[in-house]
């Protein structure tokens, strides 16, 4: 999951690039990401994996201790229903959460639904999978 993130990430930075080279966002975005105007520097990308991974590990986590609680025995519909769960109790919310409390352009946030919610359900689909649809 981290391999499918981490590609989905570069292609909606690939996609938002404006708001990432835009001077008037410079001060947004976190000294790991940005210490200086320019790309970010390699730690940011190690951060980065490493928080992805410990992501991901809670998600299965809480995929494993939830799931007997979903009725679908498909676990491709399973997974799919796990993982807009997730996106409605986490996704949305961190979304709101951003946009009251910081200083990021609305179409970036859009863009960041659009991915956590792709990435909740591919991982959805891949827990399911992964634990038999159980």
């Amino acid at each position: 999951m981290v391999i499918v993130a981490q590609v989905v990430h570069v292609v909606e930075a690939l996609l938002t690039m404006n708001y990432y080279l835009d001077p008037v966002y410079f001060q947004v975005w976190s000294k790991v990401m940005m210490p200086t105007a320019g790309p970010p520097p390699s730690s940011f990308y190690l951060i980065s994996l490493l928080f992805a991974v410990i992501t991901w590990v809670f998600f299965g986590i809480v995929y494993e201790k939830l799931s007997g609680a979903l009725t679908e025995k498909d676990a491709l519909k399973k997974g799919v229903l796990f993982g807009g769960l997730m996106y409605l109790v986490a996704g949305i919310p961190m979304i709101l959460v951003m946009y009251l409390l910081v200083n990021v352009p609305v179409g970036i946030l859009i863009a960041w639904a659009i991915s956590a919610l792709v990435l909740d359900l591919i991982a959805g689909i891949m827990a399911a999978k992964i634990y038999g649809g159980k």
